[in-house]
């Protein structure tokens, strides 16, 4: 397992967030075209709507059975190979 030290993390974030603040002091020109590029409008209630919608599983695992099984056994076959690889 590869581990990040939180050292490393926490300085890389103060450097970013140092880095934005150099570029508003020293060129506010290009803290203003970084501002608008990132304040772009993302609109999510089309995405929300969808997947609020209720999902029959049942309707999709009876009319593909054997590719539903398939799927699952596959699953069930890469967490064993997981569990047995950590273990």
């Amino acid at each position: 397992m590869v581990t990040i030290p939180v050292d490393w993390v926490v300085w890389f974030v103060v450097g970013v967030i140092s880095l934005f603040g150099l570029t508003g002091i020293l060129a506010p020109r290009v803290f203003a075209r970084i501002a608008a590029a990132g304040s772009i409008w993302i609109d999510t209630d089309r995405l929300w709507r969808k997947m609020e919608e209720p999902v029959d599983i049942d309707r999709f695992a009876i009319k593909h059975s054997r590719l539903f099984g398939l799927f699952v056994l596959l699953g069930a076959s890469l967490l064993g190979y997981v569990y047995l690889a950590v273990v």
